[in-house]
């Protein structure tokens, strides 16, 4: 799965094969306001993350598109077997450069993002995070409450 891929001359570009052949569902609350199903075929969305916001410069912007960019990257990189911190970091940079391969300013990006994402991991409702939920994530950055509240749920059902 090809996020970004670089033609003969040199020059970089998104592969738009690989977005429109994923599955991005929102309708649930992601601790980590994104993440993807245990098989990787489905990228997660917190409900509370904007679609889209309007830029600086009147642009706007998607922001499922650079979240998925960054929730399938960081899934490949963990599959490759680099441990999160190092596959987050990477997808966290490949994620910037398609906003900038797309014009987007990250600045105005990012500050949505952390203000949605702080509340997103403060005030989830661990009965609306979905099952096929991968929490090895939470578990390798050892957000150890995260994935008791969430295991607790799933078990208690």
């Amino acid at each position: 799965m090809e996020v970004l891929k670089k033609s003969t001359n040199g020059q970089w570009s998104l592969s738009k094969s690989s977005l429109s052949s994923t599955d991005v569902d929102s309708s649930h609350h992601i601790p980590y306001l994104g993440g993807y199903s245990n098989d990787g075929k489905t990228i997660y969305i917190d409900s509370r993350f904007p679609k889209t916001i309007k830029g600086k410069d009147g642009k706007t912007i998607d922001c499922h598109k650079y979240l998925t960019i960054h929730e399938m990257t960081e899934r490949r990189l963990l599959e490759a077997g680099l441990d999160y911190n190092a596959s987050h970091n990477i997808a966290e940079a490949t994620e910037e450069a398609a906003m900038r391969l797309d014009g987007v300013d990250p600045k105005d990006y990012y500050g949505v993002l952390y203000e949605v994402y702080n509340h997103t991991l403060r005030d989830f409702d661990p009965d609306k995070v979905p099952k096929d939920l991968d929490l090895k994530p939470y578990k390798d950055d050892k957000l150890t409450s995260v994935v008791k509240r969430i295991e607790e749920a799933r078990n208690a059902k």
